[in-house]
Parts: C-alpha cells; sequence; structure tokens
C-alpha cells in the first residue's frame, strides 16, 4: 500500500505497468530479453537448467541447508504452509514493487541518475535480509541484482514480481512439503 500511495502522491500510478522513462538509460545498457520468442525460449530453458543444477549443486554442498538461515520463516506444521505461501507472494509483489520501482524512481527523479538508485536499493534489499546473516545478505543481494536485471531487460515489474514469488514458494513451501519435514 505505501508503495501505491507514493506513486499516486509522485502521479506516476503508471510506472506499475510501464517502466518510468527515468530508467530507459539504464535499461538500454542491458540486452533486450523479447527480442525473438527463439531467443526467450532459449533463455528460459537455459535458464532453468541452470538453475536446476547450481540449485542441486548448492543443496549437494550444504547437505539441503537454505542459503542464510531462514529458519523463522519455515513452516514447522502443515496448517502453517498456507501462511508460508501468503508471505512468499506479498514479499515478492511488495519487496519487487519497492525495490526495483519505488525507491530507483524515488532516487532518479531527485538526482536525475536511475543507477544510483538501483545501486542503493540493491544495497538496502540486502542488508533488509540481514536476519538471515551474511550468506543470506549475499544471496538476497545477488537475486536482488539478478531481478534488477530481469526488471530492466523486460521492462515488466509484474514478470520480475512473479519470479521473486516463485523463488519465495519454493524455498518457503515446496521445499518443506516434498522434505518431508512438516508435522502434521
Amino acid at each position: 500500500m505505501p508503495v501505491l500511495v507514493g506513486l499516486a502522491l509522485l502521479g506516476r500510478s503508471d510506472a506499475l505497468v510501464v517502466m518510468p522513462d527515468e530508467f530507459a538509460p539504464v535499461a538500454a545498457t542491458m540486452p533486450p530479453i523479447f527480442d525473438s520468442g527463439e531467443a526467450m525460449q532459449g533463455m528460459l530453458i537455459g535458464g532453468a537448467i541452470g538453475g536446476l543444477v547450481v540449485g542441486a549443486v548448492l543443496a549437494r554442498l550444504r547437505k539441503r541447508k537454505p542459503l542464510g538461515n531462514i529458519s523463522a520463516l519455515l513452516p514447522r506444521e502443515r496448517r502453517e504452509v498456507k501462511y508460508a505461501a501468503a508471505l512468499s507472494i506479498m514479499a515478492g509483489v511488495t519487496e519487487e514493487a519497492f525495490f526495483r520501482l519505488y525507491l530507483p524512481l524515488l532516487v532518479a527523479m531527485a538526482t536525475g541518475q536511475a543507477g544510483i538508485g538501483f545501486v542503493a536499493s540493491l544495497i538496502l534489499f540486502g542488508a533488509m535480509h540481514r536476519y538471515q546473516g551474511w550468506v543470506g545478505v549475499a544471496a538476497t543481494t545477488a537475486l536482488g541484482a539478478v531481478m534488477t536485471g530481469l526488471y530492466l531487460m523486460t521492462g515488466s515489474l509484474w514478470v520480475v514480481m512473479l519470479v521473486h514469488v516463485l523463488v519465495d514458494l519454493n524455498g518457503l513451501v515446496v521445499t518443506p512439503v516434498l522434505s518431508g519435514v512438516l508435522r502434521k
């Protein structure tokens, strides 16, 4: 809600569906992701395979422990899964709206430099996850950088929100449910 109010006060509610012009110089430095259907299919297939391989290697090296300490967020009982799912959805939508759109836009409007806004936003995004320890901060900062790049390449905040929700659902719902560690 604060992002919606802030955007309305700035007269920039359209930024939820159209990338702000202030971001154009930074977005122009990124490779376009939707040039052709073939390129997009290749990137999606490659990203999915790469993500599975990296995830499998990390899971093996870390003995299936998540990167960072997220134990306070994980459901302990089956009845808590719905809350973890709701948290995943809310975090994906609100964090992306704030850290990929609102904060960089505010900085860009104040300084004329969207790049400074994205860097500041990325640093704050990582710092916000300090409860996960240094490994979690590093992992979320890296993921935030990927999300920023994805936003700038696609021009769609909704795509980034969806990816964030899926990442969180995987970590907070799918993995705990499939691992069989939940109490009834």
